[in-house]
């Protein structure tokens, strides 16, 4: 019978049992199954299985097969099987044998099956309630002790028999407050009315008109009220955002919440919705730590901004805000020492805490942006797009690039909530971008091999793809541009420039409908276009775009620049009017070099000299902002020049920056107060340079030490950088940026500080990856063995091997091995004949496995074993196979011979039966199973271990003996000895995340905002020492006290 009360007995008796801790250890689940196919069974047992952390194999999809593996898991793991289940309100027979798998478990149903109680022990609650106790619960719920009263009024007798005594209606009657007998008579009517239309399953009693009856019984306002909270999700809705719904007039809030507080009691008690007063959800959290933590109202705006800031490591870990407090909030603040006290008396009650301490050795301010936002997925999403905010709600377009089900998002940037989705099966997506208006959107499709295949242009308002129109000769236009940008200018936002493939043309189109055609304008070159896109001169469009001429013969493929007396030193700039189609033509040095005057002029000896790399405008064109770069040793000069029809370069160019890197992006902001430069040192070290200006002078500037693309908030001076999976945004004119004052009346030389190296093996023995520079115990070894000009600034990774007592050191790219026996002293070198796409794949210490991609595609993997000083470093195989094939090799890690077992290789891309034929069905399915694989997979087996590397040295999978779980995107492991632990497995996952995992636990912190190069273990101190490019961290477990 339905509304006997099974469910609430089960759930009381359960929580009374949890109280006194009998499920401490393992834990309770509840399922609800009610009346579903076998189909929707299936899929709620899919759930079920991902929820508790089973591994799900793609070949496992019929129901039966679906509970063997459950029932199979439960049993590996001791600690699961004892997992209370509870299903309720089972329908069908069948269904009990397909839950089998529980090994504990407790089943509620409104059927009885004398199957059942073969195998179950069988409890059947009463369908009814008697007459008396029908009017003590009826007492009970209307606040009323005299029963007496009740049993004497005959048609309270009528009500109870109208509805057979059920449980659940003499709750719902109970709770109606019915005070007469015409609202007693009522009552005996709605629920004794078999006429009504809508009826629910196995209810001998009008259910629905009862409700109504519970409805109705509100006064007109507070019926409105409970119409309002339809609003809500089916979740655990906060008392303070009901009372912010239903009273956000009020500005007395503490009488607004008690207010609301009674009118849900009210609701309780007449079964409209369950109010728990002692259950909490993470706005309860929120307000008891604001509670425990500030100490005066001053210090709110310090917290609040600390959460805006940290947004995306909430989600990582469960919202739990005291683990973020204490993960990302460095400085000895009152926020953390408070958080590290809470966290302190959790611990007494099992729930575990990590602490981290970093120590900076950048002058540069930590944390200086203003809010943080979750955007992406993986390392393939890497390109961002936003509207301009004065023409419409400000709207961020995105990826989520994930192999088989990629999607392009478009959010509201303010509130994060989702404007539209587009799915794009199979397709993977590079550049993205939106209109100023905020309507349309394009997207640029790569294939497999990240080459252009086509860009789509898209209708945000009406969900649909915009096509452009055929040619004069009837057929489609290739859109597989190298770009597509969309005109900011207000008037203008339906005009598309694209600049072709080859780089010899741009166009522009118009958007007319749900057509893109071509207009007349358009521009068309011999030589390669270098730079080309859409800039504002005073509201008005225009393209900007810049040539490098390649020699006097005027042939594209005369590109070498062979001979320096026939080669032009001359780059044409050009702005386009979009409206009048008017142009502006300039001519700069493709090649300058400085003199002692502090002055620059142009020169054919271009093997000495520094390109032009970048151009910009500032101040609505009055000058040029250009780069000249020169690649191999990171260096840049950029300076201004005004935009007058004759250029005297040599005189007129002014340098306001020096060696600043190599410089990728400059950026104007929308008020022209701003110059964003985007750097790099050498490919190794990003970074950003903010110049303040004042006029065509440089104010003040500041350093920021981030990652990723940047750009301007269209109109203002907020700066975004995409440093996925994350977008920081910098209010440049807030009090957090800590401007640093120059002299107007020179240019700015510009370095990166220099970085206190003791921080390194000085101070730590432990720390794996340095650099020659800051390695000063081995810098004279070095020296000795390399040329004088291989000593440059290089990422040197090194191991000790113990069993001999042999130094090992290569560079992060590898071009040498050196080995240095410390017993002995002797010492040998090994040249690495590698091309420059190369990359360790993986590193014991015997073995050095190495991954490199040379001209057409062709690649290798080779195996080098470490000398010992004496003994010099060898190569021991070597691998070759063409990248679109791509390559799995298999080696057999505790081999007892000389070097590990190769067992095979064969192409990577190839499907499953014919890796089965070559691998076997347990290779073969964890070979399959890899997610998003790129050109190469290494599958090492150490015993009970199995791990599946790609190519950059990242996990894709690890297996140990029967638990197996796949890694997505950049996984990277602590070392090699740990790799093969029985213990745990720590990883840092996908710039994100450090995870902890045992056989049976696993710990997620947030870990956004470092990158990890190194780790290792104190043993003396039982913390983690992590390390970046530049500053490292303490990574301690918070003990109670």
């Amino acid at each position: 019978m339905a509304g006997s009360g099974k469910t609430t007995t089960v759930c009381q008796s359960v929580r009374q049992a949890t109280n006194m801790g009998l499920f401490k250890s393992n834990g309770c689940y509840w399922m609800k199954i009610g009346h579903i196919s076998n189909i929707e069974l299936c899929q709620e047992l899919k759930i079920l299985g991902i929820r508790l952390n089973m591994e799900w194999k793609e070949n496992i999809q019929s129901i039966g097969e679906i509970c063997a593996h459950l029932s199979s898991s439960l049993e590996a793991n001791s600690r699961l099987s004892d997992t209370l289940f509870i299903f309720d309100d089972i329908w069908k027979k069948d269904h009990y044998e397909y839950l089998s798998f529980a090994k504990k478990s407790i089943s509620t149903s409104r059927f009885k099956y004398l199957e059942n109680e073969l195998d179950h022990h069988c409890i059947s609650l009463p369908e009814n309630l008697t007459y008396d106790e029908a009017i003590e619960l009826l007492a009970l719920l209307a606040g009323n002790d005299n029963a007496q009263t009740l049993r004497e009024n005959p048609v309270v007798k009528k009500v109870i028999d109208s509805c057979q005594g059920l449980p659940l209606a003499i709750a719902l009657i109970g709770g109606l407050d019915l005070k007469t007998e015409k609202e007693w008579n009522a009552a005996k009517d709605i629920i004794a009315d078999e006429s009504i239309d809508i009826g629910l399953a196995h209810y001998d009693f009008n259910l629905y008109g009862t409700l109504q009856l519970s409805v109705d019984s509100l006064d007109n306002e507070n019926k409105r009220l409970f119409e309002k909270l339809a609003v809500f999700k089916r979740v655990s809705i906060p008392i303070q955002s009901v009372t912010s719904l239903w009273y956000y007039n009020e500005i007395n809030k503490i009488k607004a919440q008690k207010k609301a507080q009674l009118l849900l009691r009210e609701m309780h008690n007449k079964s409209l919705l369950t109010y728990d007063k002692e259950n909490t959800c993470m706005s309860n959290k929120l307000s008891y730590i604001c509670f425990m933590l500030i100490l005066n109202w001053e210090d709110f705006d310090q917290l609040k901004q600390l959460l805006k800031q940290q947004q995306p490591c909430l989600d990582v870990v469960d919202r739990d805000v005291i683990q973020m407090i204490l993960w990302v909030d460095m400085s000895d603040s009152w926020i953390k020492q408070r958080a590290l006290q809470l966290a302190k008396e959790n611990v007494r009650n099992g729930e575990s805490y990590w602490s981290m301490s970093r120590c900076s050795t950048s002058a540069t301010t930590q944390y200086t942006y203003d809010a943080c936002k979750a955007f992406g997925k993986n390392k393939w999403d890497q390109s961002i797009s936003v509207s301009n905010p004065d023409f419409g709600p400000l709207r961020i377009i995105g990826t989520q690039n994930n192999y088989e089900d990629c999607q392009i998002v478009i959010q509201d940037y303010q509130t994060s909530q989702t404007v539209l989705e587009i799915s794009t099966p199979s397709m993977h997506i590079g550049e993205v971008e939106i209109s100023a208006d905020g309507r349309t959107a394009a997207f640029q499709q790569l294939s497999f091999m990240d080459e252009i295949v086509k860009w789509i242009v898209y209708d945000l308002d009406k969900n649909e793809e915009i096509s452009f129109a055929q040619n004069d000769q009837g057929e489609d236009v290739k859109t597989d541009f190298d770009s597509v940008q969309f005109c900011p200018a207000q008037s203008q936002t339906q005009v598309i420039m694209t600049l072709s493939r080859d780089f010899r043309e741009v166009r522009i189109w118009k958007i007319e409908g749900n057509c893109i055609r071509p207009t007349n304008k358009q521009i068309s070159r011999q030589y390669k276009i270098e730079y080309c896109r859409w800039v504002l001169v005073q509201d008005s469009a225009c393209v900007l775009l810049w040539e490098e001429y390649r020699s006097q013969r005027g042939k594209f493929e005369d590109y070498e620049r062979d001979d320096p007396e026939k080669w032009i030193n001359e780059c044409q700039i050009e702005m386009w009017n979009a409206q009048q189609w008017t142009c502006r033509s300039f001519k700069v040095p493709a090649f300058i070099h400085a003199k002692d005057d502090d002055r620059y002029f142009a020169t054919n000896h271009f093997r000495h000299c520094l390109p032009l790399t970048y151009i910009n405008i500032y101040r609505d064109a009055a000058y040029m902002i250009i780069s000249y770069s020169k690649l191999d040793s990171g260096s840049s000069t950029i300076g201004l020049l005004k935009m007058e029809q004759d250029i005297e370069f040599e005189n007129q160019f002014r340098p306001i920056l020096h060696d600043v890197g190599n410089v990728v992006n400059i950026l104007v902001s929308g008020d022209q107060s701003m110059i964003a430069i985007d750097c790099d040192m050498r490919l190794v070290q990003y970074w950003k340079l903010i110049l303040k200006m004042s006029g065509d002078q440089v104010q003040s500037r500041v350093e920021l030490d981030q990652y990723g693309r940047s750009m301007f908030i269209p109109g203002s001076n907020r700066l975004l950088i995409y440093d996925e999976p994350n977008v920081y945004e910098y209010n440049l004119q807030g009090d957090k940026i800590a401007w640093q004052d120059i002299s107007q009346t020179k240019s700015v030389d510009v370095g990166r500080p220099q970085r206190n190296p003791k921080t390194t093996v000085n101070t730590f023995d432990l720390i794996e990856f340095v650099g020659i520079e800051d390695c000063r115990k081995y810098r004279e070894l070095i020296n000795g063995i390399l040329e004088e000009e291989s000593t440059a600034k290089d990422g040197i990774r090194f191991r000790y091997r113990k069993k001999d007592y042999t130094l090992i050191l290569f560079p992060r790219f590898p071009s040498y091995v050196i080995t240095v026996n410390l017993t002995t002293g002797k010492k040998s070198v090994y040249r690495l004949t590698l091309s420059d796409y190369a990359r360790v794949v993986y590193v014991d210490d015997d073995y050095l496995y190495v991954w490199e991609r040379k001209e057409d595609d062709a690649c290798s993997l080779k195996c080098y074993k470490f000398g010992d000083g004496e003994h010099r470093t060898q190569l021991l195989q070597n691998i070759e196979y063409q990248r679109k094939e791509g390559l799995i090799s298999k080696i057999m890690m505790n081999s007892n011979s000389n070097q590990p077992a190769a067992v095979g290789h064969s192409p990577l891309r190839v499907n499953k039966e014919k890796l089965v034929d070559v691998w076997g069905e347990k290779d073969a399915e964890m070979i399959a199973n890899v997610p998003g694989f790129d050109d190469l997979l290494l599958l090492l087996e150490n015993g009970d271990h199995i791990a599946i590397l790609d190519q950059d040295g990242n996990l894709c999978m690890k297996r140990y003996k029967d638990k197996i779980k796949y890694f997505h995107h950049i996984t990277q492991f602590f070392n090699h000895e740990n790799l093969w632990s029985d213990k745990q497995l720590i990883l840092y996952q996908n710039r994100s995340s450090l995870n902890i995992y045992s056989p049976q636990t696993q710990i997620t912190l947030p870990f956004r905002h470092f990158r990890i190069w190194d780790m290792q273990w104190n043993l003396q101190h039982s913390q983690l020492i992590i390390r970046s490019d530049q500053d490292y961290c303490l990574v301690t477990p918070v003990k109670k006290t």
